[in-house]
């Protein structure tokens, strides 16, 4: 498990990362609104916590400022929970850290 974790993403992979990243970008319009992400069965032999790693890298990268996003894998039910909440804005005006979760990159998931 954990020299699949280090290890880099072959092209099929890579190919699949992206496809699911314009996905959940499109269906989420512009990652501001939940959205589950469905596995399909014919990707199941290439999905790795690799391939999740780096959907998360790319959604936070393409992620709007104003928005706190959270991607949560369930690889038994073959799915990922996409969340994404408007991140409070304090009284000086910036952004909040705390009250909607977890980001991504962080958490039990990261």
């Amino acid at each position: 498990m954990k020299a699949e974790q280090d290890s880099p993403l072959n092209e099929t992979q890579r190919s699949l990362v992206e496809k699911k990243f314009e996905i959940l970008q499109r269906a989420s319009f512009g990652f501001t609104q939940d959205r589950l992400l469905h596995i399909q069965e014919e990707d199941l032999k290439s999905w790795t916590d690799q391939c999740v790693k780096e959907l998360r890298r790319k959604i936070a990268a393409a992620g709007p400022a104003h928005m706190k996003t959270t991607l949560i894998d369930f690889p038994q039910l073959r799915c990922a929970s996409l969340q994404c909440r408007p991140q409070p804005i304090q009284a000086d005006g910036a952004r909040s850290e705390n009250g909607f979760g977890p980001a991504i990159g962080s958490g039990p998931y990261a």
